[in-house]
């Protein structure tokens, strides 16, 4: 990912051709779909469609982001995050089109269809937002660790024989079948701790866990890190059901027994290999592993407004509770 520059970018050459990267590979990516982008871009200019493959991404926006200073990328979160590794700190804007799965990045900024993206570049409004690295992998949402990932993993392995909807089902009794602890070490702040979870989640700013619907953009100074304690396949379900049910009355996320911090950079140790989900892409890493946000990295075209920055970040007071010495399952 590219090293965050503060200056300003001026245009280098008059766009007369606007680069249309497809992810080919995206969940909406059906030939009406790619059709219907086209032509909704098509309406306010000149495009240069290339539908390249997940792998082939980076490469091609780093080669039209030298011969351009805008560039719209057609895909998920997970091509999304992958478009702004490559746009970080560069000066070049990005205009997400949605075509994913969830779209969740392209949706806080108001940025809900093709046609609400090829507006961005006459009725937007330029705007920096963060991003996230991951070990230098860049995201764009969210990080989590635990039983998520397992799940997507899962649900991408089972969706060309089963088909979306029954693939998620199987996989989440999957995960929960499968479902097992985790002892991590967490080192925020100066200050080191070792918790047993099922899952931590890692978001961009104060305030970012929150249901999808409720989400927006955050001018994010810090990673707000929750964790989900071990437990067993039934408190956790529970467990899941309580915290919807806090996120829908607005209530902070200690309220469902969940820990919370908030720190600049994160670093995390345990043994053997993570499973980690970046944007929704389930992967697997080696530890140790480092996240941190870097604010304003990335420069877009939105139709919504950028909330208010992070307060200054303070060191939390980590609570010191001591993780148990055999982990169940």
């Amino acid at each position: 990912m590219a090293g965050v520059d503060r200056e300003k970018h001026t245009r280098r050459i008059p766009i007369t051709r606007l680069p249309l990267i497809v992810n080919r590979n995206a969940r909406g990516a059906h030939p009406s779909t790619i059709a219907r982008v086209q032509q909704a871009f098509a309406d306010v200019g000149e495009v240069d469609l290339q539908l390249v493959a997940p792998a082939e991404m980076e490469a091609a926006v780093r080669a039209a982001a030298a011969a351009s200073d805008i560039v719209a990328v057609a895909g998920g979160d997970g091509t999304h995050s992958t478009a702004a590794g490559a746009l970080a700190g560069t000066g070049v804007t990005l205009i997400p089109v949605p075509v994913g799965t969830l779209n969740h990045f392209s949706r806080r900024l108001g940025i809900t269809s093709p046609e609400a993206a090829a507006r961005a570049i006459v009725d937007g409004h330029p705007r920096r937002v963060p991003v996230g690295s991951v070990n230098g992998r860049a995201f764009v949402n969210n990080v989590s660790i635990g039983i998520y990932p397992r799940f997507v993993r899962t649900r991408e392995r089972m969706r060309p024989t089963l088909g979306y909807s029954l693939a998620n089902a199987c996989a989440g009794l999957h995960a929960l079948w499968r479902l097992r602890q985790v002892t991590i070490g967490i080192e925020a702040c100066d200050t080191q701790r070792e918790r047993a979870v099922a899952g931590i989640w890692f978001g961009l700013g104060r305030g970012s866990f929150k249901l999808p619907e409720d989400a927006e953009p955050i001018a994010a100074r810090s990673l707000e890190v929750v964790i989900a304690p071990g437990r067993s396949r039934l408190q956790l379900v529970l467990d899941a059901i309580r915290t919807v049910e806090t996120l829908r009355r607005g209530d902070p996320p200690q309220q469902a027994g969940l820990e919370t911090l908030h720190a600049a950079v994160v670093k995390l140790r345990c043994p053997g290999l993570l499973d980690l989900s970046r944007d929704g892409e389930a992967e697997r890493v080696t530890p140790p592993v480092t996240l941190m946000v870097l604010e304003g990295a990335l420069e877009v075209l939105s139709l919504e407004p950028v909330s208010a920055s992070d307060p200054p970040m303070r060191c939390p007071d980590l609570p010191a509770v001591p993780a148990p010495t055999s982990p169940g399952g």
